[in-house]
């Protein structure tokens, strides 16, 4: 496997790890009642607040219930 193909894969993991970490956050706010907002995911998945926002956006896109 190339560097190229490498970085892609382990760019793709980690996208998918931090997207389960967001989706584990919606879900705890959901649960205690909590509004979700850029912030309150960041905290609670323990990402940035760019890195949040870029994923709840398009989380959002796809999920009208959010």
């Amino acid at each position: 496997m190339g560097s190229a193909k490498g970085a892609k894969k382990a760019r793709q993991v980690r996208e998918k790890n931090i997207k389960a970490k967001i989706q584990s956050a919606i879900c705890i706010q959901q649960l205690y009642g909590d509004k979700i907002t850029v912030r309150n995911i960041a905290e609670q998945a323990q990402i940035s607040t760019t890195t949040a926002a870029k994923y709840l956006r398009e989380i959002r896109k796809n999920n009208s219930n959010i």
